[in-house]
């Protein structure tokens, strides 16, 4: 780098990384970044990873979950007879990569939301170790609209799309009010 007249000398951008001191808060070196697999914690159980699949069960779409339920695969493979709530998969201790949608739901259902959810919906994947004699809990919580990821992680995370579903629940719910009010008015006069 050339220096200019007047001009201090400034060290480059890969060496702000190896300066001592404190932590560079814009990027994270190698070094500095958790790896995600020490986040997931053995609990006692059968050797295995257990999925905690959840949608958000006071909005007003949940009756369209309650016809699906959750797509998971073990590295690609796809488990059969899966539901919402704690599904146990027998594994060999390891590492797998683990993936979650939401099923596209019943044809009655996808009639009546005129074609808006045709297809799997809020894929999300995340690397799990498996250690021997323990089984490893996974959290995956369905979004609330088709076009968000879903949210899958070693905690229970929160809803994606939640502040959208409790908004349109209220709306929905002044509306109706709004309905019952008007009826009550006009059968009054």
């Amino acid at each position: 780098m050339r220096k200019q007249h007047g001009e201090e000398s400034r060290p480059d951008r890969g060496a702000i990384d190896q300066q001592p001191g404190p932590r560079n808060r814009w990027r994270m070196s190698p070094v500095d970044r958790p790896d995600p697999l020490e986040a997931y914690r053995p609990a006692p159980g059968p050797t295995g990873i257990r999925v905690d699949a959840q949608y958000y069960r006071p909005w007003v779409l949940a009756f369209a979950y309650a016809s699906t339920g959750p797509r998971i695969l073990v590295n690609g493979n796809e488990i059969p007879d899966t539901h919402w709530g704690e599904t146990h998969i027998p594994a060999h201790p390891g590492r797998y990569t683990v993936e979650v949608r939401t099923r596209r739901p019943s044809a009655w259902v996808r009639w009546t939301l005129n074609r808006v959810w045709w297809e799997d919906m809020g894929q999300a994947v995340a690397e799990v170790p498996v250690y021997p004699g323990a089984q490893t809990p996974v959290y995956y919580r369905s979004p609330g609209l088709k076009y968000y990821q879903g949210a899958i992680g070693a905690e229970p995370k929160r809803w994606p799309a939640l502040n959208w579903m409790r908004f349109s629940s209220v709306f929905f719910g002044l509306f109706a009010a709004m309905m019952v009010v008007g009826a009550v008015v006009s059968s009054v006069r």
